[in-house]
């Protein structure tokens, strides 16, 4: 929303998790939209490990990317995870590479805490964090605790990637 209240863009998650396929339908259309600090980008959870998404967002322009989750450490699903601590490196490791090989900031917002529902209990990898390229990490909670992260961010430093990088130039060079 702008600071007048009004709606800059609306995202329908376009990668479902497998449980959410029964119930939800996926959208088709990314999400860029103006905003004072450049152009943003709006992806959900499992879009993260999707980088055709990135793409597409960075053909249009964007700068930013925020990514609301709610990502689960997995204890409860179909197997017990080899590593505990997979879905958080995961999650890390998705997030700088989303951030520099995109030349964007990125944005993670993921919840906290423990989710549970009837026959189904695990907890949420917390972990929001702001990448930026170049840069790396500006900030991360690296635990599953409710907190807020406040931090500036200099855009020069996308700029600055760009130069370095170039990959925005090479991506126009593509003939697909």
């Amino acid at each position: 929303m702008s600071r007048r209240g009004k709606i800059r863009a609306r995202y329908r998650k376009v990668n479902l998790w497998l449980s959410e396929r029964k119930y939800i339908s996926p959208g088709n259309e990314i999400a860029v939209f103006n905003t004072p600090w450049g152009k943003m980008g709006l992806i959900i959870c499992w879009d993260l490990i999707f980088p055709e998404i990135f793409r597409k967002m960075v053909q249009r322009g964007v700068r930013i990317v925020c990514c609301p989750s709610y990502w689960l450490k997995g204890k409860g699903g179909l197997v017990e995870p080899i590593n505990p601590a997979a879905e958080e490196e995961l999650v890390d490791a998705l997030c700088s590479a989303r951030a520099f090989e995109n030349e964007i900031v990125l944005v993670y917002c993921n919840a906290a805490g423990e989710f549970s529902t009837p026959g189904f209990i695990d907890e949420l990898i917390g972990h929001s964090q702001v990448v930026v390229p170049l840069q790396g990490v500006v900030k991360k909670l690296s635990h599953n605790n409710e907190e807020m992260i406040v931090t500036e961010i200099d855009l020069q430093n996308v700029v600055l990637a760009e130069k370095v990088y170039r990959l925005r130039q090479d991506l126009k060079q593509r003939p697909w």
